[in-house]
C-alpha cells in the first residue's frame, strides 16, 4: 500500500492546492481529505490502514484542529503519526507533543516547498 497523508480542511479550494502540491512532489503517496474533524475520525475509526501524517486545519466546522489532535493521540496507534496543524493564524496555539504547528503557505512555490519538507520528513525518513 502506498504511504497515506490525511487532510482535514474544509475549504475546498486550499485542499486542492495541498494535494496538487503532493502529488507534484510525491505522486506515489495517497491523499485523503475530510473536510471536518468528524468526518476525519470517522475516516480513522473504519480504517485498518492509518496515514503516516494527519495536516488538519486550526478552524473547522465542528472541532478546533486542538482538539482534533487531541483525540487522534488518545488513540494507542495516535502516537505513532506525524501531526501538523496548519493556520491562517499569527501565532501558534499550544499543541499537545509531538504535534507541530505551521503557518499555512502563501504561494503555489510556498506550498510546494512545504509539501516536500512534510513528505521528505514523515514518508521518506531513512529507514523509513
Amino acid at each position: 500500500m502506498a504511504a497515506q497523508i490525511l487532510i482535514v480542511e474544509d475549504n475546498p479550494d486550499e485542499a486542492e492546492l495541498f494535494r496538487a502540491a503532493l502529488d507534484e512532489v510525491a505522486a506515489d503517496v495517497r491523499v485523503v481529505v475530510a473536510g471536518s474533524a468528524g468526518a476525519a475520525l470517522a475516516l480513522l475509526a473504519g480504517s485498518g490502514e492509518w496515514p503516516l501524517v494527519l495536516v488538519t486545519d486550526h478552524h473547522l466546522p465542528d472541532l478546533s484542529g486542538q482538539e482534533l489532535i487531541r483525540r487522534v493521540l488518545a488513540e494507542p496507534r495516535g502516537a505513532l503519526l506525524g501531526l501538523v496543524m496548519l493556520s491562517g493564524d499569527t501565532h501558534a496555539p499550544e499543541l499537545p507533543a509531538p504535534a507541530v504547528w505551521r503557518a499555512k503557505p502563501q504561494t503555489w512555490n510556498a506550498w510546494r516547498a512545504w509539501a516536500r519538507e512534510l513528505v521528505d520528513g514523515h514518508v521518506r525518513t531513512p529507514g523509513g
